[in-house]
């Protein structure tokens, strides 16, 4: 659809090119970007509505927005926090950074892979930290054997990902009826659903039109504030408060996130009342910890100390509850994939059951052989892998559920496999 591959362009490069030159950091932080919401309205939704009212018949329809809307979210996974952010300093910092204290030189670059990263000799890693001399051109010779390897990588990573969304989708749309509310935002500002009593659509609801109006002033006054023209609204991270109960406590931040509370909005008062509720458990947990004189964080192998470790094993018993509660769909596609039972119907998926087991153990398998190839052994790869389903059910499950826009998780899947594998290898070497 060309509506839909403009989007996508204008997301790829704009949020990329807003992020790097003018310094806006967060337009793809969240699952649900400002970097694509407004972009979409400003040259896709306000743009069909005139359309509508003077040439109906070039206008989109509501399925054709979707798919537009869609295309657009599926292209600002890409910029900056999606992952160019992290890519291209993966590849070309190991060669920048390097130094005689740190005898990178000596411990590191020579165990890595040529064709994944940069090399410390010619030009293209000093021009990328430090940029061009004049007259010098963009090395794209270095840079394309490294970038098609790690490019491999995200897309078996997405290959994957996708195979898991199709093999838990009935289960969590038809037969636990999640709210998905980041979908159901997305839905109600095109106008795709009706409310219940058959009342007109969001656009035309006052009360929506003044929030949006009074939210929108907002903003633009404070944009307008950067000059220094007038005071802003203090509805941004800089203007939060921090609490501080108890020097052993950790502060408490506070701010008001318009754009949190929209999302908010669509979420189960009971998922909303049990995270700020364990928020202020987990706070309590920590201050009494270090009352005790037990280091509740640290700088290891798992940043959060035993908080971190006690957030790990409640995602692996989220995770297992998840898999429990659906083990007979499971079993459903299990038998489905052998021909055994025509209970399931998968002519709806994006793809079909069988195919979605042999995408996951092929780009499983894949990703198993390129971390192997970067020096990671494969007992440690193989518990990463796992590790890393489970934090991506566990991150899945609490958005889909509970609309949190900008969740993260606290603890990244390498520290569990580096302190139960790697961490004692390196003691018993050591010792």
């Amino acid at each position: 659809m060309p509506a839909g591959l403009g989007l996508s362009l204008v997301i790829g490069l704009g949020d990329q090119y807003a992020a790097d030159r003018l310094g806006v950091v967060f337009a793809t932080y969240a699952h649900l970007p400002t970097g694509l919401l407004v972009p979409f309205f400003l040259l896709v939704f306000f743009p069909n509505f005139l359309l509508r009212k003077l040439a109906p018949s070039w206008a989109l329809q509501n399925a054709e927005l979707l798919v537009v809307f869609a295309m657009g979210l599926v292209a600002s996974m890409a910029p900056d926090w999606g992952i160019t952010r992290y890519l291209v300093s993966a590849i070309a910092s190991p060669a920048y950074y390097a130094s005689p204290e740190n005898r990178w030189d000596e411990y590191l670059i020579p165990y890595l892979p040529s064709y994944a990263y940069l090399s410390p000799q010619g030009d293209a890693v000093r021009g990328f930290f430090e940029g061009l001399r004049p007259g010098q051109t963009i090395p794209w010779g270095a840079w394309v054997v490294p970038l098609f390897w790690w490019v491999s990588l995200i897309g078996a990573v997405l290959l994957v990902g996708a195979c898991l969304v199709v093999i838990f989708r009935k289960q969590w749309v038809e037969y636990e009826r999640l709210r998905f509310p980041m979908g159901e935002v997305a839905l109600r500002l095109i106008g795709q659903t009706e409310e219940a009593d058959g009342g007109t659509r969001l656009w035309r609801n006052g009360l929506f039109l003044t929030g949006f109006g009074i939210v929108f002033t907002m903003m633009g006054w404070n944009c307008i504030s950067y000059w220094g023209v007038w005071p802003r609204f203090p509805i941004m991270p800089p203007d939060l408060v921090a609490i501080t109960v108890h020097p052993s406590f950790p502060t408490i931040p506070i701010y008001f996130n318009i754009y949190v509370i929209a999302f908010a909005f669509f979420a189960p008062a009971e998922i909303l009342f049990s995270l700020w509720v364990m928020q202020l458990f987990g706070i309590a947990e920590q201050g009494v910890l270090n009352l005790l004189g037990v280091a509740s964080t640290s700088q290891g192998v798992v940043p959060a100390g035993l908080v971190g470790i006690q957030f790990m094993g409640g995602i692996l018993v989220f995770v297992g509850w998840m898999v429990w509660i659906a083990r007979r769909h499971l079993k459903d596609v299990w038998q489905t994939i052998l021909r055994r039972s025509t209970r399931l119907d998968d002519t709806e998926e994006l793809f079909s059951y069988r195919g979605a087991i042999a995408g996951f153990l092929l780009g499983s398998a894949y990703i198993l052989f390129w971390l192997h190839r970067i020096g990671v052994s494969l007992p440690v790869g193989f518990v990463f892998l796992i590790v890393f389903y489970i934090f991506y059910l566990a991150l899945a499950r609490v958005t889909a559920e509970s609309g949190l826009v900008m969740a993260e998780l606290t603890e990244k899947p390498t520290s569990l496999p580096w302190a139960s594998l790697v961490r004692p290898t390196l003691h018993r070497l050591i010792w």
